[in-house]
């Protein structure tokens, strides 16, 4: 998987997005707002998502299970769950029994969740570049077209 399809899957702002039924995702973005800085960082932050693959990987998840961590992970660091929740909300939505649940949620808190406030503003340096594709010709003005080509 690359790092933009990491990305993408696991960072806590935009796991589940396609699949997450909308009142459920409404319900995050109307408090998404009000949250602190370093909690908006926290939840777009590559490290983050990195984080959670790692940990997913490490404990042989499937990519469901670990978009399933990250929403986890979001929804208690933006405040609609409480972290008391984290070993019963793993059992419950990865289908898991208590002691792996237990695994997953102490490889949580030790590895993602220091996280908050250590991740700054993303910068150009920080952001991963969107993929180049073989063959495709980028024009002075960085615009790239993308209309079909007759060869």
């Amino acid at each position: 998987m690359n790092r933009l399809s990491t990305y993408y899957f696991y960072a806590p702002y935009f796991a589940l997005m396609g699949d997450e039924p909308t009142e459920n995702r409404q319900y995050f973005l109307d408090k998404y707002d009000a949250l602190p800085q370093e909690i908006k960082y926290f939840l777009v932050s590559e490290e983050v998502a990195q984080e959670v693959m790692r940990i997913g990987n490490s404990l042989e998840l499937a990519r469901e299970q670990k978009e399933v961590v990250s929403v986890i992970i979001r929804n208690i660091v933006s405040g609609l769950d409480s972290p008391e929740n984290l070993r019963s909300l793993l059992t419950e939505h990865l289908g898991l029994p208590s002691e792996y649940a237990e695994n997953i949620a102490s490889e949580i808190e030790n590895r993602v969740l220091p996280l908050i406030g250590k991740i700054g503003k993303p910068t150009p340096e920080t952001i991963t570049p969107a993929p180049v594709i073989p063959g495709q010709q980028v024009n002075p003005n960085n615009i790239i077209d993308l209309r079909q080509q007759n060869k």
